[in-house]
């Protein structure tokens, strides 16, 4: 499963690092943050939920972001996709 997280946080950085103002950048942060998450990097996941909040403050997945901020993902099972029922 880490194999699967470290490739999947490669992936959402280099997208990030690409094209940050997509107009999927804040689905892709947020992902990136629940897979730092469950990788069992807290205080890094923590950090990019707030970075969410910071760069996109337009974004409905601000709350998304916050919610997690306090309560991070434990497992792939307590993680809600999507992001956005739209």
């Amino acid at each position: 499963q880490l194999d699967e997280l470290e490739q999947a946080q490669a992936e959402l950085n280099g997208l990030l690092a690409v094209n940050p103002k997509s107009n999927f950048a804040s689905h892709a942060a947020v992902l990136l943050g629940d897979c730092l998450a469950l990788s069992g990097k807290l205080k890094e996941a923590k950090e990019q939920y707030h970075m969410v909040r910071e760069q996109y403050p337009e974004s409905p997945l601000g709350s998304v972001a916050a919610g997690r901020m306090t309560d991070p993902p434990a497992s792939k099972d307590g993680v809600k996709y999507p992001l956005l029922d739209m």
